[in-house]
């Protein structure tokens, strides 16, 4: 029998949830604090344990407890618990083991040390193993028993698939201070640029200090203590609402750290090719990275599910972004994440489920996965009923993901408009990726040229510093345009969402480094305020043309790949209104005037409605085409200019 708490029932069977012969049972094990009058029931999985009792760390009005068992589950009632007291489980009489489904732990060093962790780069094709070092310690952990937080916006933010533009954020570097707190007065800021789903990498308690990328996770579900906890995460999300912006959370589920808080929890791990129950054991048991969560087990993958409806429920997040999904519907061979993993894929599908049922209120949440391995896009975002889906082998159906992390759009354009001699650019090329015809469909994609990952000293850095390494005054003309032009492409081409990372949008050209990224440089974004406001106008033209948020239909108008030319046209349009665009990219440091283009889309005027070589903008831009602020088109031809290394787009309703 569950016992009510608060209101909130636990350990008890929420409704099924079933689509195409899926079934998924979402046990709440996580504890919350008891009403007055009634008991806290503390309850922990731990199969293959002998005993479990829990313990008080500190006072507490609250004696060490014995659990009983019931199944492979463990649970005892108490009375006298209080908010914010500490505890620990007790296995087997002398394993001290936190709350595996807390979300506040306290950590008490003890004597410092050195661990290694192994980073595999995960770029296409790339097979680099680097070896990293964090400031880990030695170190005792106990678990907190959770307080209340009354909402300010009770509702949970819900951004429509196509309206969505995301921001990564790493709280460690974004601020000098390093907080959910210090983060959320930076949160008008973010609402100006346009902003309305902020990604926050990884604040799961992990190996890294609140300061490192985070990919490292100990205890999934407990919230970085350094960073402000639970309570912070809640106070965060709270002032995102109150700008309209949801939080997406970065979740690491396809592996967890070597010093994972949950390696060998019952006592029954040992050795390197066993780490417990909630791992899997023999040639399945480790990634490059560190152990890989059992997801054969039933109650692992549920582990993991509940921490998603936990995060949706308790904090109001609007989304999540799945690190590495490739390494969770994949296991063993090369690299230790080659072979298809049907069981992995099954977690893919009830974490989705879950964390999209509109019965639990969840509906509207932006799933997205990290996958840049190969994999078939369509079977990504396919929906988990849809029986043509093709996953790995003996599945059905597809992952259910919204979107999907657009690695083949990524490296497509940054290849061409990246090229040292601009006339080796192929306009022809980037213009059928941009209409979504270029050999894959970018209609699901996350579209970004900059994240955590390529903007890193792991892969090539950020886009400035891509173009000029020297950070050479002749080159800084090159490293403006190209990187507004990429920028341009995100938010003018055919995807699902356009994606910042931290400092991007006033060209921030440190690298991204791991393990630890420097400090934001807010100084930029005073410097380089014209370029700051360029990146808003993009948003913000993307935000109100139905033409471009739509996500599609899109068409390739013309693409001149003379020596002289370099140009890419293409048509966007809105099958549900009549708002039409036409956004005219040019690859050299060549103005045209009366360019004529043919095959536009309709006869007519058609206004400028985003100009980006405006002198506003930057010192080092020309105002080519400042007079035109219309074209008349006749017999489906327009005499246009086009300014030099710039975007142009035209507009009709």
């Amino acid at each position: 029998a569950s016992t009510q708490l608060q209101g909130k029932q636990l350990l008890s069977v929420r409704p099924s949830l079933t689509m195409a012969g899926l079934y998924v049972g979402l046990l709440l094990a996580w504890t919350f604090s008891a009403a007055p009058g009634l008991a806290h029931q503390f309850s922990v999985w731990a199969p293959s344990a002998n005993s479990v009792a829990v313990q008080p760390v500190g006072s507490a009005q609250w004696g060490k407890t014995n659990l009983a068992r019931a199944g492979d589950q463990w649970q005892a009632n108490i009375s006298g618990v209080q908010p914010g007291d500490r505890y620990s489980f007790v296995v087997n009489g002398n394993l001290n083991r936190i709350d595996p489904t807390c979300f506040d732990i306290s950590v008490t060093t003890t004597t410092a040390t050195r661990v290694a962790t192994r980073f595999t780069s995960r770029r296409a094709g790339s097979q680099t193993r680097v070896f990293g070092t964090d400031n880990s310690t030695d170190s005792s952990f106990s678990s907190i028993v959770p307080r209340n937080y009354t909402w300010r916006n009770p509702r949970r933010v819900v951004i429509p698939r196509n309206k969505a533009f995301v921001y990564e954020l790493e709280l460690g570097s974004f601020t000098s201070e390093g907080t959910f707190a210090a983060a959320a007065a930076k949160l008008p800021y973010l609402a100006k640029l346009g902003v309305n789903l902020v990604e926050l990498m990884p604040v799961a308690f992990a190996c890294d200090t609140s300061r490192g990328w985070g990919y490292c996770p100990r205890a999934p579900f407990a919230i970085h203590p350094d960073l402000g906890g639970s309570l912070g995460l809640k106070q965060f999300v709270d002032a995102a609402a109150d700008h309209g912006m949801g939080v997406v959370l970065d979740v690491v589920y396809n592996h967890a750290d070597g010093a994972s808080l949950l390696v060998d929890f019952d006592g029954s791990g040992g050795g390197s090719q066993n780490f417990g129950p909630y791992f899997y054991s023999g040639a399945l048991a480790s990634t490059p990275w560190g152990p890989r969560p059992n997801f054969a087990s039933a109650r692992v993958r549920q582990y993991y599910v509940d921490n998603l409806a936990a995060l949706i429920d308790e904090f109001h997040i609007s989304g999540f972004r799945w690190d590495s999904t490739s390494c969770i519907r994949q296991a063993g061979g090369d690299q230790g994440c080659s072979q298809p993993n049907s069981d992995g894929w099954l977690l893919l599908q009830q974490g989705n489920v879950a964390s999209h049922a509109a019965e639990l209120g969840r509906a509207g949440t932006f799933a997205t996965a990290e996958d840049s391995w190969g994999a078939p896009y369509t079977a990504i975002t396919a929906a988990v009923n849809d029986t043509t889906a093709q996953g790995p082998p003996g599945t059905t159906g597809g992952a259910g993901f919204d979107t999907e992390w657009g690695y083949p759009w990524h490296f497509a354009m940054t290849n061409e408009v990246l090229k040292e001699d601009n006339s080796d650019i192929d306009a022809s090329k980037i213009a059928s990726v941009c209409a979504g015809t270029g050999g894959f469909d970018p209609s699901r994609f996350v579209l970004f040229t900059e994240n955590h990952d390529v903007s890193s000293n792991q892969h090539d850095g950020r886009i400035p510093h891509r173009v000029d390494k020297t950070d050479s005054p002749s080159l800084e003309y090159w490293a403006q345009k190209k990187s507004m032009l990429l920028l341009g492409l995100v938010f003018s081409c055919v995807g699902s969402a356009p994606m910042l990372l931290q400092g991007q949008e006033f060209l921030t050209s440190a690298s991204f480094d791991f393990p630890d990224p420097p400090q934001m440089d807010w100084t930029l974004a005073d410097k380089n305020a014209g370029i700051l406001q360029e990146t808003t106008d993009m948003a913000a033209l993307r935000q109100k043309s139905a033409a471009l948020s739509t996500g599609g239909p899109a068409a390739v108008v013309y693409a001149d790949n003379s020596a002289n030319g370099k140009i890419a046209v293409v048509h966007r349009w809105s099958t549900a209104s009549s708002s039409s665009v036409v956004a005219v990219f040019n690859f050299r440091k060549i103005a045209h005037t009366n360019y004529q283009v043919q095959n536009w889309p309709s006869d007519g005027t058609w206004s400028v409605v985003f100009d980006g070589d405006k002198s506003a903008y930057s010192s080092l831009y020309t105002d080519a085409c400042a007079s035109q602020t219309s074209v008349t088109v006749q017999s489906r031809t327009a005499s246009i200019c086009i300014p030099p290394m710039s975007a142009v787009v035209f507009s009709k309703q």
